[in-house]
């Protein structure tokens, strides 16, 4: 992937370097094209924004899901080919340009909520896209609440950070992460932010 976010100590003493946050992506991304009974992921195409650590992470979860069109935009026209190159993507010069597309079924958005980056509320409910975004600060993002107001389902990023983390107990315990558990920690974290009603994703996992 050529970022990490998780360190494991091997039996041997070794450190090795892995990424859950593919993982977290991933199973967010199938999981919402299940549910809207999206084509086959060969027919799809997925845009990526960013060019960071969690840009490839997003990049890699497409490639393994057989995402047969794979978009990146990135105000670094350099980072933005460097991906394209490595996991078989064509290059989007501007954001503006994906609401020309023909299609767009996913967007992966790994930029800071601070970037303020969304499409045209008409563009979104044209194409219809899943919409990730990986911040979780703000909660609400520009893009979100755009995607929320086309009638698109929105995937927040504390959702990916769950999945992520899940995903991070398994290589720590060997064993199934209790995902119950995790979420009513995770619960009670952000209730004692006045996080509000939590994602859909947290409340199936309470058994809500």
């Amino acid at each position: 992937i050529g970022s990490l976010n998780t360190i494991t100590v091997q039996p041997d003493g070794s450190l090795a370097a892995d990424n859950t946050d593919w993982v977290g992506i991933h199973e967010l991304i199938v999981d919402g094209l299940a549910e809207s009974r999206a084509p086959p992921p060969s027919q799809l195409t997925a845009l990526v924004l960013g060019g960071g650590g969690t840009a490839r992470a997003a990049c890699y979860a497409m490639m393994r899901l057989g995402i047969g069109n794979l978009l990146i935009c990135n105000r670094s026209a350099d980072k933005a080919e460097t991906l394209a190159t490595e996991f078989g993507g064509k290059v989007l010069g501007q954001l503006a340009e994906a609401s020309e597309l023909d299609r767009l079924d996913v967007i992966i958005s790994c930029v800071p909520g601070s970037a303020g980056l969304s499409l045209p509320v008409e563009a979104l409910r044209r194409l219809h896209p899943l919409v990730l975004d990986a911040a979780y600060r703000p909660r609400e993002t520009p893009l979100l609440a755009d995607a929320r107001a086309a009638g698109c389902t929105a995937i927040e990023g504390i959702e990916m950070l769950f999945e992520q983390g899940c995903a991070q107990c398994l290589l720590w315990t060997h064993r199934p992460a209790p995902r119950r558990e995790i979420a009513i920690s995770l619960a009670a974290f952000l209730a004692a932010k006045d996080f509000g009603e939590l994602p859909k994703r947290l409340q199936i996992a309470m058994g809500s």
